[in-house]
C-alpha cells in the first residue's frame, strides 16, 4: 500500500482548521506540510497560534540562509503571524525589514521576501517607524530586479501613508539605478500630486521602453485628482502603442474611467484604427458601453472593417 501522507489542507470549520494546522508547527515537521499550516492559520487566525509561530520563526532566523535559503518560511509564517501580531513584536519585525542575506554561488541578496513581509505588519503596528523603513528599503539597491520586491512593497505602504514626496524622488530620478516596477508603483501613487508636476512626469516618463513604466503613467494621467491629465498625450499613446498587451490596458482603463473626454479620445481612435488586433481590442472594450448610440455606432464600423479584413485575409 502507498505511504499514508499528511494532510495539506484541513476541510473543516475555521476553528477546526486553525486547532489542526496548529497542531503542525513543528520545526521538525516535514516543509510542504508546514507551509499548508501557515497558509490555513493566514487565512483562519487564531491568537493562540502566536507564540508557537515566533518559536519557529525563532528557529529558522537562528541560522538564517542555512536553515531558510530565500527566507521562504520566514515570510510565510510572518503572513500567518500578521493577523495576532502585537507591540511585543517589534524587535522582530525591526530585524526583519533590516535583514539581508548573500547566498552564493552568486552571493546576491536573497532576503526580499523577508523584509517586505516584516514591513507590512510594521506598518500596521507603527507607521511612522514603517515610512522610514520604506524609504530606505525602496531605495537600498538590494531590490530583486525581475519583481522590484521589497521596494514596489515599499513603494505602496508609504503610498498608503500619503507620503508622497520619496515617491516623485525616486520616480524622478535619471541616472539613478530605479527600477522599471518600483518607478510604475510610484508613477500610480501620485494622482494626488499637483497638477503642475505632470508635464514634467511626462517628458521624464512619456517616451519609457518600459510596458510596466507606461502603465504606471497611463493610471496616473486618468486616475488623477483633478481629472484626466495630458490629453494629447494619451491620444498619441492610443495612436502609436506598439505593445497589444499595453495598448489593451491603455483603451480599457480610459474606457472604464467613465470620463467623457477620454471617451471621446477612445471613439476617435475607433474611427481610424484598421490594425486588425487592435480592433478586436478596441470591440472588447467599447462592447460594455454599446447602449450609448456613439458607441454602437463605432462598434458596428469596428466590425465592418473586421469582417473586410477576414476577407481579405482569406
Amino acid at each position: 500500500m502507498p505511504e499514508a501522507r499528511e494532510p495539506h489542507y484541513w476541510p473543516a470549520g475555521p476553528e477546526t482548521r486553525a486547532e489542526q494546522a496548529l497542531a503542525q508547527l513543528r520545526p521538525e515537521q516535514k516543509r510542504d506540510v508546514l507551509l499548508a499550516a501557515l497558509r490555513t492559520l493566514k487565512n483562519a487566525p487564531a491568537q493562540e497560534a502566536r507564540e508557537p509561530l515566533l518559536r519557529l520563526y525563532e528557529h529558522f532566523a537562528a541560522k538564517g540562509p542555512k536553515r531558510d535559503p530565500g527566507t521562504y518560511m520566514r515570510r510565510a509564517i510572518l503572513d500567518a503571524l500578521r493577523p495576532v501580531a502585537l507591540p511585543a513584536d517589534m524587535p522582530l519585525l525591526l530585524a526583519g525589514v533590516t535583514t539581508y542575506e548573500f547566498l552564493p554561488p552568486g552571493f546576491e541578496e536573497d532576503a526580499v521576501l523577508l523584509r517586505s513581509g516584516a514591513l507590512l505588519i510594521l506598518n500596521e503596528l507603527d507607521d511612522t517607524l514603517a515610512g522610514y523603513h520604506a524609504a530606505r528599503i525602496m531605495s537600498d539597491g538590494y531590490a530583486d530586479p525581475m519583481s522590484g520586491e521589497p521596494a514596489v512593497t515599499a513603494a505602496r505602504v508609504l503610498a498608503s501613508q500619503g507620503a508622497l514626496l520619496p515617491l516623485y524622488l525616486y520616480a524622478m530620478q535619471r541616472d539613478a539605478a530605479t527600477l522599471p516596477e518600483v518607478v510604475s508603483e510610484c508613477l500610480h501613487s501620485l494622482t494626488e500630486i499637483p497638477e503642475a508636476l505632470i508635464a514634467g512626469i511626462v517628458e521624464r516618463h512619456g517616451k519609457s521602453e518600459s510596458s510596466a513604466v507606461r502603465i504606471g503613467l497611463y493610471e496616473l494621467l486618468i486616475g488623477h485628482r483633478a481629472g484626466p491629465q495630458a490629453l494629447d498625450f494619451l491620444a498619441d499613446a492610443l495612436a502609436k502603442a506598439r505593445d497589444l498587451d499595453v495598448y489593451r490596458y491603455l483603451v480599457i482603463a480610459m474606457q472604464a474611467a467613465r470620463h467623457k473626454s477620454l471617451a471621446a479620445l477612445v471613439l476617435r481612435a475607433a474611427g481610424f484604427e484598421n490594425d486588425a488586433a487592435r480592433v478586436e481590442v478596441l470591440l472588447e472594450a467599447l462592447q460594455p458601453f454599446a447602449a450609448d448610440p456613439q458607441v454602437a455606432e463605432s462598434l458596428d464600423r469596428l466590425r465592418e472593417r473586421q469582417e473586410v479584413g477576414r476577407k481579405v485575409r482569406r
